[in-house]
């Protein structure tokens, strides 16, 4: 179930709209942005980038590429930049869809 809600998220993820041009953003995409902040959920650490770089440093992996598949780590300010104008509303589709999982 939680592999369905990842696809159902990055699915809905892909069709937002970038609207930041030149500089590091062409390195991040709004997708690895909205998926990365979903992972925040799974640790406990003051500061998500710095905990993913220190398990990727030890693991070889981290939360969000390895639960989510992110390609690239966005920081915290260049995430809420890429996800700023994404409403919650764009998201409601796949909370109703995994609510209704959940509650069935």
């Amino acid at each position: 179930m939680f592999q369905e809600f990842v696809v159902r998220l990055r699915e809905r993820a892909e069709q937002f709209p970038n609207w930041h041009k030149g500089g590091n953003h062409g390195k991040y995409t709004v997708t690895d942005a909205c998926l990365s902040a979903f992972s925040v959920f799974f640790t406990q650490s003051p500061s998500f980038l710095v905990y993913q770089i220190e398990m990727c440093e030890r693991k070889g992996k981290d939360n969000p590429q390895s639960l989510f598949g992110v390609a690239v780590i966005s920081s915290d300010k260049e995430s809420r930049n890429l996800l700023d104008l994404v409403t919650p509303g764009e998201l409601g589709e796949v909370y109703w869809e995994t609510y209704k999982q959940l509650a069935a």
